[in-house]
């Protein structure tokens, strides 16, 4: 496997960040109003809703952590293992903006 780092540009990465915020704060209304009690849904989707959730918060964190860090720089550069990370978990908010917990819908309308 390739282990020369993965250059990428702040810019994409700030269009990734603002595309997927609309979904973290979904996934963050619908956890509470689970854990408040005032909406059921089965274990399989909790758990699923979770991995999702964890997924638009760790990469909330991160983007905003290359922002700050990154600020002057026009492109930074990724460890193949880090660059595989944060595409894996885009990957998986992108799936949860498509996904559907009991009667909650989180597509965009």
């Amino acid at each position: 496997m390739n282990e020369d780092p993965v250059k990428i540009k702040i810019e994409v990465l700030k269009i990734i960040y603002h595309s997927m915020m609309p979904i973290y704060y979904k996934l963050n209304s619908c956890l509470e109003d689970i854990f408040q009690n005032k909406i059921s849904i089965s274990d399989p989707e909790r758990a699923l809703l979770l991995e999702y959730s964890s997924h638009a918060s760790t990469l909330k964190i991160v983007f905003e952590n290359y922002f700050e860090t990154f600020s002057e720089k026009e492109a930074i550069e990724l460890s193949q293992e880090e660059y595989l990370s944060v595409l894996t978990m885009a990957k998986s908010v992108e799936a949860a903006s498509r996904s559907s917990f009991g009667n909650i819908y989180l597509w965009n309308n």
